[in-house]
Order: structure tokens, then sequence, then C-alpha cells
């Protein structure tokens, strides 16, 4: 699998970083940090590694998440590696997440980012999701960040839950 990672076919690379994502291989973060480096290489690729690496979970595969979830050009490479921060859970990741979330202009990017932040029960998480719901924000991600707030099951986001209730645009919201 390490060796079909260099391999000229796209299609075996992106199973591959499946693979190793799924088989936690630590020995493959070394290369799969490179390829998520590479710009060249196709995006479908780059994305599975980015789900690889949250899979894989290692503290070292964050800081060049972070840095593709702050720069990469393409909106599904960024919203993959917020993905692949929550999965690695670390608590490191919430300010790069929040202040991704404050510059992101891509909706698809910032429900991404917002389901991210739903892993954390740290306070900045859940006050950032919790300012969500009292901004006059897109459905989609008003709706986003009610269930994100929920899910991070954190006791200080039962009081903005419970006024998002109360103040809820529709049935699918209160539900």
């Amino acid at each position: 699998l390490l060796d079909t990672l260099d391999g000229d076919d796209p299609g075996y690379r992106m199973r591959a970083a499946r693979s190793l994502g799924f088989r936690r291989e630590l020995s493959a973060l070394p290369r799969l940090l490179r390829i998520l480096r590479n710009n060249d290489e196709r995006p479908r690729v780059r994305i599975e590694v980015a789900q690889a690496l949250g899979r894989i979970g290692h503290q070292k595969a964050i800081p060049e998440l972070i840095d593709v979830l702050r720069k990469d050009p393409r909106e599904e490479i960024r919203g993959a590696a917020a993905t692949a921060l929550s999965r690695i859970a670390s608590d490191i990741a919430v300010e790069p997440l929040i202040s991704a979330l404050e510059t992101e202009r891509n909706l698809i990017v910032q429900n991404d980012i917002v389901s991210a932040l739903g892993v954390f029960k740290n306070s900045k998480a859940v006050a950032t999701l919790a300012e969500l719901l009292l901004s006059t924000t897109n459905s989609s991600l008003h709706r986003r960040a009610i269930i994100a707030l929920g899910r991070s099951s954190s006791p200080i986001a039962a009081e903005p839950l419970l006024k998002a209730l109360t103040l809820a645009r529709n049935d699918g919201e209160r539900t």
C-alpha cells in the first residue's frame, strides 16, 4: 500500500490512501503528508489523503491540515481538511477552524467547518456555534450549527440550544 501511494495510477493512490487510513497506519504519515502538500496531485486523491490522515488521527497531521484549510484554492479539499481535523479532535484545531469559518466564502466548506466544530466541547467552539444561532445566517448553516451544538455534548451548549428552540424558524429547526 505504501508503494502504491507513489504509483502512476491516481485511482490506486486513492484506494491505497483509503486503506492506509482505515488501517490507521502510522508509517504512512510522511507519504500522506507529502501527497496532501502536492497541489499538482488530483483533487480526489488529496481528499482521500485528508480523510486518511483524519482516520489515522496523529497530531503530526494537524499543521498540514490547518494549512490546507487556510490556503488551498479548492473548496472540496478545504472541506475535507476541516472534517479530518474533527476526526483528530485535538483542541489545537479549534482556533484555526473558527478563523477559517470567519474567512470562508464557500457555503459547503462553512458547513463542513461548523460540523467539525461540533466535535469539540471547547468553550470557544461552543460559543462560535451559539453565535451562528443568533446571526441571520443561511438556513442550512443555521441548522448545521444546531446539530453541531447538540453533538458537542457540552453542558454549556444547553442554553443556546434551548434559546434556539424557542426562536426556531420552522419545524425542521425545532426537530
